[in-house]
């Protein structure tokens, strides 16, 4: 049964510009990797995968993602001048899923200096990955493993004629549901291994040896004279890597614990995929009447009484 129907979707396109029209079906055989794959098959496209652990979350949100917000000095002023004339009118029936439209997006470590304005630049940008990016999404599908179920879901822009952009939208629902139909192609845990015996797979550090030891006895420092209580110091490898990132992803997944959510961001016409380390979150709380805590980090000790 689609939802909402026209009735309906005539009664809320007085509410609100962007309505979500989908439906509710089996999950069958479809799992959300599979569906990140055909979604994500145009090369100039963009699509994302957020997934929370079978036995932590009930959601698994797969995406295209369209629009994008401008690159500017404060992204996050551009962020809210995306979102500014949009307002999402949903209605579902029963419990809400968690996402019923608008954008997705990241925030970089070195966003927080728009958050704390005492905080200043890095030094210097080698990679040149954005602040924050964050995208409008137009089409989505929402897994609930707890039900066995998947929602492909259209958002649909209301315009002066709402029954038509009602039935524009019924044709846009097929052709996702159609593709979701299409065989996903190959796709594995398996990734290109290094000759045996080499543990470094060719990983190139951004600083050396010396330079790391001299940073951390600097936080040492700092700890010593309560300037701080605790710091990570850190430095980045870079490896090569031949494979389909959606393929790393699959290999990282099976062979660690899962974490609470993982995600793959593919940005359209961009050379940048974003893939976990090991994401976690603090809070969570929202949609299908969850709130969970994750006090602490792995390797972290419980602060005592003070």
């Amino acid at each position: 049964m689609i939802y909402p129907d026209e009735k309906k979707f005539l009664e809320l396109s007085g509410q609100g510009n962007l309505i979500p029209v989908g439906r509710e079906v089996p999950m069958g055989a479809e799992t959300p990797v599979s569906a990140y794959i055909k979604l994500s098959g145009q090369p100039a496209g963009g699509a994302f995968l957020l997934e929370s652990a079978e036995t932590g979350g009930r959601s698994r949100l797969n995406g295209e993602v369209t629009e994008k917000a401008p690159e500017r000095p404060d992204p996050l002023h551009e962020v809210q001048d995306l979102l500014a004339g949009i307002r999402v009118v949903s209605a579902w029936p029963g419990d809400p899923p968690p996402f019923a439209g608008g954008a997705v997006g990241f925030l970089a470590f070195e966003a927080v200096r728009f958050f704390e304005t005492t905080v200043g630049m890095a030094k210097k940008d080698d990679l040149g990955v954005p602040d924050a990016c964050f995208a409008l999404v137009e089409e989505f599908v929402i897994f609930d493993h707890s039900q066995k179920t998947m929602r492909p879901v259209v958002q649909v822009k209301v315009g002066g004629d709402p029954r038509a952009d009602y039935r524009r939208g019924l044709e846009r629902l097929e052709a996702l549901e159609r593709r979701l139909a299409q065989p996903a192609g190959k796709s594995s845990t398996e990734v290109p291994r290094r000759p045996e015996g080499d543990l470094l797979l060719g990983a190139t550090p951004n600083m050396s040896k010396a330079e790391y030891v001299k940073m951390a006895e600097g936080m040492q420092e700092h700890i010593r004279a309560g300037d701080i209580f605790q710091v990570v110091p850190s430095q980045r490898f870079t490896v090569p890597f031949n494979g389909r990132p959606i393929d790393l992803y699959r290999a990282l997944r099976a062979i660690t614990t899962p974490p609470p959510t993982c995600f793959v961001w593919k940005w359209p016409d961009w050379p940048w995929w974003v893939l976990p380390r090991r994401p976690t979150y603090a809070v969570k709380t929202g949609g299908w009447k969850s709130v969970r805590l994750r006090a602490r980090d792995r390797g972290a000790k419980h602060r005592r009484r003070t």
